[in-house]
């Protein structure tokens, strides 16, 4: 695999799917391209779970090679490439928190000579946490109109008529306020993974 001077890397600005299919057929210079592009948010989801730590760095080390090695499994279609290398950084970092929780949690059962299980948060529990946390982040982030709408809609269980006739607006509104918010939602949630 040959890889460009750093310069070219920079000025490569070909479509992420492109590079990809470079990068999986050997292209090392579009794999680093793809790399200058997106190392960046990667790095962020990975401390986001695991802290600035080598765990952190090891998270993203380990999606960039699974990116390379599987990335025709990657599809346009269903979404970005950032996104996709997100949620693989995400994987992996909450594989490794959950491998050092058990580590922690079997260290401190043999350290107490406890008989009771120690309470160790599983990946899809922590994921669940980060993502209601995102969750209400965004919703908080959402005008006023659009967060009401969609807090009577999802927290309070009403259907877009009952809300119509709770706020007084016409229901074309109720389900304009209502598309607008959850879509500004998807954008921030999907900026976060």
């Amino acid at each position: 695999m040959d890889v460009p001077a750093p310069n070219t890397i920079a000025t490569d600005s070909s479509p992420d799917d492109a590079l990809l299919r470079r990068a999986v057929r050997g292209d090392g210079g579009a794999f680093a391209a793809l790399h200058a592009r997106h190392a960046a948010h990667a790095h962020a989801a990975a401390r986001r779970i695991l802290g600035s730590s080598p765990a952190a760095e090891d998270a993203v080390q380990e999606a960039l090679l699974q990116l390379w090695r599987a990335g025709d499994r990657y599809s346009a279609e269903r979404g970005s490439l950032r996104a996709f290398l997100l949620v693989l950084v995400r994987s992996r970092a909450l594989d490794l928190l959950r491998r050092e929780h058990v580590r922690a949690a079997a260290a401190e059962r043999a350290r107490a000579g406890a008989e009771e299980p120690v309470v160790v948060f599983g990946a899809d529990e922590i994921a669940r946490r980060e993502l209601r946390g995102d969750l209400v982040a965004s919703l908080r982030s959402l005008p006023a109109e659009q967060r009401e709408v969609l807090a009577l809609q999802y927290l309070g269980g009403r259907t877009q008529a009952e809300v119509s006739d709770e706020l007084d607006v016409p229901l074309g509104t109720v389900k304009g306020r209502s598309r607008l918010g959850l879509a500004r939602m998807r954008r921030d949630l999907e900026a976060t993974a």
